[in-house]
């Protein structure tokens, strides 16, 4: 029993893995704009 559930677990996660592949974020949504205070951070280091 928890072979096979881990196994389906597993399933699950390779295609939202092959679903996700080459789209901006998962499922192929929309990439949220970043927010000015993490650009700012990143300007600073």
């Amino acid at each position: 029993m928890k072979k096979d559930l881990l196994r389906v677990i597993a399933k699950l996660g390779y295609n939202s893995a092959i679903k996700a592949a080459g789209a901006a974020s998962r499922y192929g949504t929309y990439q949220p704009e970043e927010p000015e205070v993490l650009q700012k951070l990143r300007k600073d280091k």
